[in-house]
């Protein structure tokens, strides 16, 4: 994964055959033979391609997978790779943005109405 992280659509693939193989315990098993590699290389991806929804998507399930029933797995992502500052930073761009979004849309929804009733307004004046 190192070499080729800038590739977005190959990580964003790799991404997705990883998040189906980490369902599976034997998947899981390999991928914990080098878990500090690989979770650390997980979380570079996340933070490399913040904009590819599906990518980060893929990339949370597989970590959640990794740690679902695993304790070693929660503390190295958790404290010593700072996942969960790097993953709640994540979150926090993620929520701000979508909220600023839906706020801009009901902004421009009650424009819409306002101007919409004005119209009706003065068509009602003019009779």
């Amino acid at each position: 994964i190192p070499v080729y992280k800038s590739h977005e659509k190959l990580m964003y693939n790799v991404s997705r055959v990883l998040g189906k193989f980490s369902l599976d315990s034997k998947c899981r098993a390999i991928i914990n033979t080098k878990r500090s590699a690989n979770c650390r290389h997980f979380l570079e991806l996340c933070e490399l391609h913040p904009e590819h929804n599906g990518m980060l998507v893929r990339l949370c399930f597989t970590l959640g997978n990794l740690t679902a029933s695993n304790n070693d797995n929660r503390r190295l992502i958790a404290m010593q790779l700072g996942g969960m500052l790097k993953l709640s930073r994540l979150l926090h761009t993620k929520v701000t943005t979508f909220v600023s979004k839906v706020e801009k849309q009901r902004q421009r929804e009650e424009a819409l109405e306002a101007d919409t009733t004005g119209a009706d307004e003065d068509e009602l004046q003019e009779l």
